[in-house]
C-alpha cells in the first residue's frame, strides 16, 4: 500500500490502467459494479468493455469516471492496460467469449484476473450443462508465462475447476490453496467468509478481514474490480504482485467490516461495500 500510495506528480497514466471484461444480457449489473469497484480502487483508469448489445444500459448505471466501450461477437479489444479482469457476468457459453479468453491468457503480457463466467473456460470438465468449444482449455499457468494468471473462484466454483463435485476435495482449504496454485502456477483467491490466497511458490494467506453479509450476490464483482484496480496500479511499479493480492483482499474485506457496522449484515449490499472503500483507506497508513 506504502508502494502505491499518492504523490505530488502522480497523473492518471502513472496509476495503471486497468481493463475489465464484463455483462451479458442476462448480468449487466455485474459489469457496472466490477466497473465503479476498479475505479474506487485508487487506479489512473479503468476501461469497462461490454458486448454491444448492454453498452448504452450499462454506461447510463456507470460511474461517469468509467471510459465503456463495446465489443461484438468475435470482435477485437484493444488489450492494452496494466491488467486485465475477464469474466463478470459473462455469457460462459458463448463461444466467441472463450476464444477472447484464450486469446488474452495465451498471449498475455499483462496480469490477468479471471472471475465468475471465465472460470468455465478453465474448467477441466465442464459437463453437459457447460459444452463450450470442443478443445480442451489451456495450461493455465504454465511455466514460462511472461505474467500472473489470478483465478478468483468461490468453493462451488472451486470445485469445478478441480474436476469434481466432492466437498471432501476442499475440507482442508489451506492445502487445497496451495496445492492448485503450485501445481497450475497461478495466484488463487479462494472466497469465502474467510478468503485464501495462495501463491505459485506455496505460500498461503488466510485474510482476517470480511463477514458473512459479503456472502451476496455483487460482492464478488465487487472484489473483482478491486483486485483489477490494484493489480494494474502495481504491475506498472513492479510491486510484488501476489503482495498486491493480498491487500486488495484485506481492504476490500475491511470496507466490508465498515458496511456491516454501518447498515448490518443482512440488508447491506456490493454497492455499500464500494461506498465504504474511502474509509477503508483512511484507516490503512500510507494510503
Amino acid at each position: 500500500m506504502r508502494n502505491t500510495r499518492f504523490t505530488n506528480d502522480s497523473y492518471k497514466n502513472k496509476r495503471g490502467h486497468a481493463l475489465v471484461i464484463a455483462g451479458s444480457e442476462s448480468y449487466s449489473g455485474a459489469a457496472v459494479l466490477a466497473g465503479n469497484a476498479a475505479v474506487r480502487s485508487g487506479v489512473g483508469l479503468v476501461t469497462l468493455a461490454v458486448p454491444a448489445e448492454i453498452r448504452s444500459e450499462v454506461a447510463a448505471r456507470a460511474l461517469p469516471d468509467l471510459i465503456v466501450r463495446p465489443f461484438e461477437d468475435g470482435g477485437e479489444i484493444d488489450f492494452a492496460a496494466d491488467a486485465i479482469l475477464i469474466g463478470c457476468g459473462l455469457d460462459a457459453n458463448n463461444t466467441a467469449n472463450e476464444a477472447m479468453f484464450r486469446k488474452i491468457v495465451e498471449e498475455r503480457t499483462t496480469p490477468v484476473i479471471v472471475d465468475a463466467g471465465a472460470l468455465w473456460y478453465s474448467n477441466p470438465e465442464r459437463g453437459e450443462n457447460h459444452p463450450v468449444g470442443e478443445t480442451p482449455p489451456p495450461l493455465l499457468g504454465k511455466e514460462g508465462s511472461q505474467r500472473e494468471l489470478i483465478l478468483t473462484p468461490h468453493e462451488g466454483e472451486f470445485l469445478r475447476l478441480l474436476g469434481t463435485d466432492d466437498k471432501i476435495a476442499i475440507n482442508d482449504r489451506v492445502a487445497a490453496v496451495r496445492q492448485y496454485a503450485v501445481a497450475n502456477n497461478v495466484i488463487l483467491v479462494l472466497k469465502g467468509e474467510r478468503v485464501l490466497i495462495g501463491a505459485p511458490d506455496g505460500r498461503v494467506v488466510v485474510n482476517p478481514t470480511g463477514n458473512s453479509g459479503l456472502g451476496k450476490a455483487g460482492n464478488g464483482d465487487t472484489l473483482a474490480g478491486i483486485l483489477a484496480g490494484f493489480v494494474a496500479q502495481a504491475a506498472g511499479m513492479n510491486i510484488d504482485i501476489f503482495e498486491t493480492v493480498v491487500a486488495a483482499v484485506y481492504v476490500a474485506g475491511t470496507a466490508g467490516d465498515i458496511a456491516e457496522k454501518k447498515y448490518g449484515k443482512r440488508v447491506m449490499t456490493a454497492s455499500d461495500v464500494r461506498e465504504c472503500l474511502t474509509e477503508a483507506f483512511d484507516g490503512l497508513a500510507g494510503n
